[in-house]
């Protein structure tokens, strides 16, 4: 019998190689390709804001429609130009994401939206390009991506840029022939007016107090600086609730529109650049009468002869402050006769002699707020001080002619020997009644000072702050000498001393 182990075997579990399974694939999904719209409007117009709205709208809707495309972000610009491309913050926004890889395609409404000059609009589109992001002119019907489209974007671009400047060019002429004709309207009133609905300037009655105020401190040789610290100590707002600034004082203070004139064309554009001064190469044009006045030219010029007077006391280098501050110019050593600057340290502002380590001087640092106790102390108790401590007057008038007249005496006692008896007694009489006249004079005027000083110091309230006492410093002190030690003599400019002992 023949052995079957060795046979093939023919049973149905016979094997017959792997077995294939049949898998039915995902379908791979395409990518959506990733989409910024870029809106844009030259003015900030009612009927320009709904065109920004219609732009937005539109392309909102348009990739709402299209399965295919992703909108990444919408980048819109109003009152913008199209000039100049480095002046269009969302437009750089938008070519930044372009190079971070962030947008494959841009559409635009048309290619004046996009840019108005042809050499940004062909140097954008280029980079673009070689970044492979394509660009959708919809109007235009141009798509970057195509063979001949930098042709037809330069030809386009050409007359979009020629129409800014023709555009550019009419609206000047139309501001210079309004200008000419005396017809101005403000868009941003200066502090102390308001514009009506017509454009006109009307006196804001809240506002036109602190102008005038401003211009007085100014005229009574208060800096901007100190100006500006004391409308902020007092809590007074500007026009747009800001803090106030040096140069927001100074600008006041040289506007001429509160003489209720207006100078047109101060500033002009050079091509597409920003605004500058007018150096002389357009003219300025003057109106008079313009609007009602808040103060008048006499004030106004006035404040123009204090402000230059300042800059050239600075230039000249009559201190770092200048007339910052209340003590600039007005503290005055006693041992070497230089002025004290003011030094900010950590713990308390001081008032440090210039001549203290350059020249030897025994003067040492004086604190700030001594000083103010010290004149504070003056104020409260002027009634007792000043008739202790008045020692003079200015030497001019009635003083001036009594130093005269008593020079004359002098001069006719020498010649005594040379006049009759009779003739001599004659004119020394005379002279020695005028004398005695003259120093009536002078103690009426020095009575009449006196009081004016005490009525000052009496309407500022027991425990006065210095806010409320620095106008009397201001307005009244000429200078304050101080000695190392602690002694400090308060001139008043009306010639009176107080002499303040620690």
């Amino acid at each position: 019998m023949p052995n079957t182990a060795d046979q093939p075997s023919n049973s149905q579990g016979e094997n017959r190689g792997p077995r294939a399974i049949t898998i039915k694939a995902i379908p791979k999904e395409t990518p959506k390709k990733r989409v910024a719209c870029y809106c844009r409007v030259s003015t900030q117009m009612e009927s320009q804001e709904d065109s920004i709205i219609a732009q937005k709208t539109h392309f909102i809707r348009l990739a709402g429609e299209n399965s295919g495309v992703s909108l990444v972000g919408i980048y819109y610009e109003e009152g913008i130009s199209g000039t100049e491309s480095s002046n269009r913050p969302e437009f750089q926004r938008m070519m930044w994401d372009c190079r971070a890889g962030k947008i494959d395609e841009i559409w635009v409404k048309s290619i004046s939206r996009w840019a108005r000059n042809t050499i940004q609009l062909l140097n954008s589109l280029r980079e673009l390009k070689t970044l492979g992001v394509n660009v959708v002119f919809e109007k235009e019907r141009l798509e970057t991506a195509g063979g001949n489209a930098e042709l037809m974007l330069a030809l386009i671009g050409s007359f979009a840029e020629f129409e800014s400047k023709s555009i550019r060019l009419n609206t000047k002429m139309g501001y210079r022939t309004r200008m000419q004709a005396g017809v101005f309207f403000y868009n941003r009133p200066p502090y102390g007016y308001d514009a009506n609905r017509n454009g006109e300037l009307v006196v804001n009655a809240e506002e036109a107090p602190i102008v005038r105020r401003i211009f007085q401190m100014c005229m009574d040789g208060i800096g901007s600086v100190r100006i500006a610290n004391a409308l902020q100590a007092e809590a007074i707002p500007t026009k747009r609730g800001a803090v106030w600034q040096p140069g927001t004082i100074r600008a006041i203070l040289s506007n001429i529109t509160y003489t209720g004139d207006v100078l047109l064309q101060k500033t002009i554009r050079a091509g597409n650049g920003p605004r500058k001064k007018n150096d002389g190469s357009e003219d300025q044009y003057l109106v008079t009468n313009h609007h009602a006045a808040i103060i008048d030219h006499a004030i106004f010029d006035a404040a123009q002869v204090a402000l230059r007077s300042r800059a050239r006391g600075r230039a000249a280098g009559d201190g770092k402050s200048g007339n910052r501050y209340a003590f600039s110019r007005k503290l005055i050593c006693a041992h070497c006769g230089h002025h004290l600057h003011r030094f900010q340290g950590k713990a308390e502002t001081q008032w440090i002699c210039t001549g203290h380590r350059a020249r030897g001087c025994p003067m040492k640092p004086v604190s700030e707020m001594e000083v103010k106790n010290r004149f504070r102390g003056i104020v409260a108790d002027i009634d007792r001080r000043l008739p202790i401590h008045s020692e003079g007057m200015d030497d001019d008038g009635p003083a001036l002619r009594l130093q005269a007249n008593l020079s004359q005496q002098d001069a006719l006692r020498s010649l005594q020997a040379a006049l009759s008896p009779s003739e001599y007694a004659h004119r020394l009489n005379a002279l020695e009644r005028e004398a005695d006249a003259l120093r009536g004079q002078m103690a009426g005027i020095a009575n009449h000072i006196a009081d004016k000083l005490k009525r000052a110091c009496r309407q500022v309230p027991a425990n006065a702050n210095w806010i409320q006492v620095e106008p009397i410093f201001t307005e009244q002190v000429e200078s304050v000498t101080i000695w190392f030690g602690g002694k400090m003599a308060f001139r008043f400019k009306c010639g009176i001393t107080i002499v303040s002992q620690k």
